[in-house]
């Protein structure tokens, strides 16, 4: 192999945040014997070249593929469970800005990105996922993905087991180069002691909801510094209005004047697929989801030694919640109690008239961020006040096939009556919107479990005979054969009648041309029924289709346990609606499309959260740096998005950080613009401000 010279730059930006870099240890040495053990995609290859700092992998591409990478296979990698992060420096040589992103075997959900700039070289950080605490901690740290310390928790991850780790380079546009060096595990893994547990380590959070045992710029620190926070956001907003350029509901007043309609609608200009908005202005939806009155309550079942204070629950009723979600993890198929701390936060800062000050505040705040839209998840006493554009999300509540299986929830009987009565219950709830030019149009339902080509008839078969589909399935077969025998025969059964097979409820995988087409006019049927429902009692709104969560779609093979990512039910969608969804929670949109049409596609969640993921910092410069990491890959994403000419929107996730002990599926992210305390985050401000300033300019030009 071609070996050449090069210095390692000296910029080493980012670097360990929050653990102790004195342990640390090369785990993999690149030489002519390991590279043979490296697994190389299409349209990329690596050598060794050699510098001052020892030998290095130069990984490069052509451009061609947009998920370019190399899997490394070494045995020596299972010894990452003795470290808090995998680490390794990335040199970028070239002109242009690369965002190069690490997995632990493989995975696209266990990994991380680092943006590097030309020249310089950076340290990209993994987060060494946690499958498992000693049983001292788990009595006592419980229902939370993100843990004090920093650490990650990942239900059944054995890292004893990490064998391999790949480096990818997201959505190349060009030819490039990285170099890749000092692999390495890094930090200590320290938990605390079961004697610390029992000693002072609880309560968890403050009278605020805030991590108790460590301090970082902007924590609130009593109840008159929280109050002071309003005058002092007051004054930021006043220095920092919305884009003059924009006009009332956030289109380009310097731009092309096109047909107004009176509502939102969707047009190609100059190649680029645009929003129009009601007064014929382009329009690029730069948005926030779950804008909302009150953030994610936080789950306090078995967990109420966790909080410092909880105010009176019958005083405070209405800060209260009792309910039974919890798809997975520690409180699945269990009723439990939750408090919205958020909401509490509020009412102490604002006073007993704290939601309406936050309905209005809401919009100012949106305004002054350089953001146009509200996205999903958002109020409706907020949206409905008609001065920000909106996306209301509408999620049918209607039976589901019995057999059916699903991340969040089962598949919707698309032949139930009740799929249409709440589709259209569900609209009649925001009625308002219907006619309101300030809507945009609806989502339906949100990361569905589609399944395979043949999953929905699968499903379906192995259902009781008094489901909807099946009846309607057997009206089909019946169509097709003659006879139960004819069928058998050609299925490989053995039903002894067609009521036999309807009283069947045996799980089975038919492949077939009869599965494959019946799959398809079910689908085909849901689509046709929302479609028809949103045109009929919201004519001029737009459909925004189903938010697919097909995170790698479509430059890689999907690598999620619960479902099958492939082009075969975007291309069904599409037709349907008027906009394609997508729920895009990766580095790059640069890929996406709107399967093999020509149609605009809106990003309906996304975000990028720190190494750490949760809001327990550990010093801090953990906090800032976290919050920088977050800014810088904010705006990478919206870049990716204005640079590809079908996106025609993007709708961030969420405007609150969620609760620092989690909701009840364990989520506890540190993802949004502002803190539990109702505090933005002054990086995630200033950037979106940037992003806003410059949104029409760089997509119109770009």
């Amino acid at each position: 192999m071609k070996k050449t010279q090069f210095i390692l730059a000296i910029f080493l930006a980012f670097s360990v945040i929050g653990c102790n870099s004195s342990n640390s240890n090369i785990l993999y040495q690149p030489d002519e014997k390991s590279i043979r053990n490296i697994t190389v995609s299409d349209d990329a290859k690596i050598e060794l070249i050699k510098g001052d700092y020892g030998t290095a992998l130069q990984f490069s591409c052509g451009g061609e593929n947009q998920a370019p990478n190399i899997i490394i296979h070494d045995t020596n990698f299972c010894k990452l469970s003795n470290y808090h992060y995998l680490a390794a420096d990335i040199t970028n040589p070239g002109t242009e800005e690369v965002m190069v992103e690490v997995r632990l075997n493989a995975n696209g959900w266990l990994n991380n990105g680092q943006l590097v700039p030309p020249g310089q070289t950076r340290t990209l950080r993994l987060n060494i996922f946690r499958g498992s605490f000693p049983e001292y901690y788990s009595k006592k740290l419980f229902a939370m993905n993100n843990h004090p310390g920093g650490f990650v928790y990942v239900p059944g991850f054995n890292t004893d087991l990490i064998s391999k780790i790949s480096f990818l380079i997201v959505c190349p546009s060009r030819p490039t180069t990285v170099q890749i060096s000092n692999i390495r595990g890094q930090g200590d893994v320290i938990l605390p002691t079961e004697q610390e547990l029992e000693k002072d380590f609880f309560p968890l959070v403050d009278t605020f909801g805030q991590y108790r045992h460590t301090n970082w710029p902007g924590k609130t620190q009593n109840l008159e510094e929280l109050k002071q926070s309003v005058i002092l956001e007051r004054e930021n907003m006043k220095k920092h209005p919305r884009p003059s350029e924009w006009n009332k509901y956030g289109g380009w007043l310097k731009g092309p004047e096109l047909k107004a309609t009176g509502h939102f609608r969707t047009q190609k200009v100059n190649g680029k697929w645009w929003l129009i908005d009601p007064d014929g202005y382009l329009f690029w939806s730069h948005g926030m989801g779950g804008v909302s009155i009150g953030g994610t309550s936080v789950t306090i079942t078995d967990r109420e030694f966790y909080f410092t204070e909880l105010p009176d629950p019958e005083k405070y009723k209405e800060y209260y919640r009792t309910r039974s979600w919890a798809p997975f993890g520690y409180y699945k198929d269990r009723t439990t109690r939750s408090f919205d701390q958020a909401g509490w936060n509020m009412q102490r800062k604002y006073g007993d008239d704290w939601r309406k000050k936050i309905a209005s505040l809401a919009h100012e705040r949106l305004a002054s961020w350089g953001q146009n839209s509200m996205g999903a998840w958002s109020s409706p006493d907020i949206y409905l006040a008609s001065k920000t554009p909106y996306t209301p999300i509408i999620m049918i509540r209607s039976r589901k096939i019995e057999a059916s299986v699903g991340h969040w929830t089962k598949y919707s009987d698309p032949y139930d009556s009740s799929f249409l009565e709440s589709l259209t219950a569900r609209i009649k709830d925001i009625e308002k919107s219907t006619t309101d030019p300030y809507c945009i149009g609806y989502f339906v339902d949100n990361e569905t479990t589609w399944g395979t080509p043949t999953s929905v008839a699968n499903w379906t078969i192995a259902s009781p005979a008094d489901q909807p589909a099946k009846i309607e399935m057997l009206d089909f077969l019946k169509k097709r054969y003659n006879n139960i025998e004819e069928l058998n025969e050609k299925w490989g059964t053995q039903f002894s009648s067609w009521d036999d097979f309807m009283n069947s409820t045996k799980p089975l995988d038919i492949q077939n041309k009869d599965t494959k087409d019946f799959t398809l006019i079910a689908v085909n049927e849901y689509f046709k029924k929302v479609s028809s429902t949103l045109k009929k009692m919201a004519p001029n709104k737009l459909y925004l289709g189903p938010r697919f969560d097909f995170h790698f779609y479509p430059s890689e093979e999907n690598l999620n346990p619960w479902d099958f990512r492939n082009n075969w039910i975007v291309n069904v969608a599409v037709p349907y609606c008027d906009v394609i969804s997508f729920n895009r929670y990766r580095h790059s949109a640069a890929d996406l499309r709107p399967g093999d049409f020509d149609k605009p596609v809106i990003i309906g969640e996304w975000h990028h959260v720190s190494p750490e993921k949760g809001s327990y910092y550990t010093s801090a410069e953990n906090y800032t740096k976290s919050l920088e990491i977050r800014a810088e890959k904010y705006e990478y994403f919206i870049k990716s998005c204005l640079s590809n000419c079908y996106i025609v929107g993007t709708h961030y996730f969420q405007m609150f950080d969620q609760p620092a002990v989690g909701r009840a599926d364990g989520e506890n992210f540190s993802c949004g613009f502002i803190d539990i305390c109702d505090r933005p985050h002054t990086q995630m401000v200033d950037i979106s401000r940037k992003i806003g300033n410059e949104l029409y300019t760089l997509r119109y030009n770009n």
